[in-house]
């Protein structure tokens, strides 16, 4: 039986490439890359074991209902959870982007409907959506905008508070799910 660093490895060999660069060495529990525990990390959809490692930077590797990598950024186990709580949550919402027609259903509002809602969330903030979103679930809006000039980057929604987004340093939409966690942990998501 594979210990979990080995399973873990053969993952991320082959999405790292080394199937194709180096295809004669095989996945070892600490090859291609050196797996450090970090700890558990207990998400609504279930546990994950997060590890770091060493790939050109900082990355970390989950283990649990799904496997996924990723920079570590600013991220410590906390902000991790967080994403993982906020990914959870919008999967739960169903939701639309600006770029996604949808025909035929006549619960999503049309494209131009979608974008001039999303326009309005950041137009009150004052900024530019980078991540617009249409929530199937409840029917509502949600952006992430990066307002005008050096302010900080917010979290807004057609029935949601506005919150500054955690996590600056990472991905627009790393930073949007990390927030969406922590309104959830603050009881501001149903």
């Amino acid at each position: 039986m594979q210990s979990v660093e080995q399973s873990l490895n053969e993952y991320l060999y082959y999405e790292f490439g080394f199937d194709v660069h180096e295809s004669d060495k095989q996945p070892a529990p600490d090859w291609p890359f050196r797996l450090q525990p970090v700890g558990a990390i207990h998400a609504p959809d279930g546990r994950y074991t997060l590890f770091a490692f060493d790939a050109n930077g900082p990355h970390y590797v989950l283990d649990g209902p799904s496997v996924q990598f990723f920079p570590t950024d600013t991220m410590g186990s906390d902000e991790v959870r967080n994403q993982l709580t906020g990914e959870w949550w919008l999967r739960q919402q169903n939701p639309v982007g600006l770029e996604t027609s949808v025909l035929g259903d006549d619960s999503v509002p049309s494209l131009p409907d979608r974008r001039r809602a999303i326009k309005r969330l950041a137009n009150a903030v004052p900024g530019t959506a980078t991540i617009g979103l249409f929530l199937r679930s409840s029917s509502q809006y949600l952006a992430y905008v990066k307002p005008a000039g050096d302010s900080a980057a917010v979290v807004v929604g057609s029935n949601l508070p506005l919150r500054h987004a955690s996590c600056p340093g990472t991905s627009d939409y790393r930073r949007l799910l990390a927030t969406l966690g922590e309104l959830h942990a603050d009881g501001r998501l149903a």
